[in-house]
């Protein structure tokens, strides 16, 4: 079973298929696309994971790309990985969303998988802090129904005397 399924919207296809071998050769599932449009409709068909988007595209910016596919998911892990050093992009990009921006040519792909990972954990805690945040609100709903366990509680957690 994969790590975790990767679409990657770059039209450097040189770049493009590079990092493809060496994420699938760490056994992630990649897909890619050269264009903002298709990397949109890829996305809407089948929610990947994480995105890796490049800033600058055939058809459309990959800033656009970013706030079309945050308007569908709101919480998609997406890194920018685009040859733009550009302060402006890169506070435009993580404004409208985007959770790392890494600037070509990479030093190391490893940088590359490290920033996934970052991600796709940053996710995993984001979930399950939502996933106990409804636990413990379901549990204090619970508290408020029942007085008597109040009390009970109450007598039990307070100290004696």
């Amino acid at each position: 079973m994969s790590q975790a399924t990767v679409l990657m919207i770059e039209d450097d296809v040189v770049f493009q298929g590079v990092v493809q071998q060496y994420l699938r050769q760490l056994d992630y599932d990649v897909h890619c696309t050269a264009n903002g449009g298709e990397g949109i409709k890829l996305c809407s068909q089948r929610t990947p994971d994480i995105i890796i988007c490049d800033l600058k595209l055939p058809d459309i910016s990959g800033l656009e790309v970013i706030e079309r596919l945050l308007s569908m998911t709101t919480d998609l892990p997406i890194i920018v990985v685009s040859a733009s050093d550009s302060m402006a992009d890169i506070r435009e990009a993580v404004r409208l969303g985007a959770w790392d921006y890494l600037v070509k040519p990479l030093e190391s792909l490893t940088t590359l998988n490290e920033a996934i990972q970052h991600c796709l954990k940053r996710y995993q805690l984001e979930e399950t802090y939502l996933h106990d945040r409804w636990e413990l609100d379901d549990h204090i709903d619970v508290l408020y129904n029942d007085d008597a366990l109040v009390q009970r509680l109450a007598h039990e957690l307070l100290p004696n005397g």
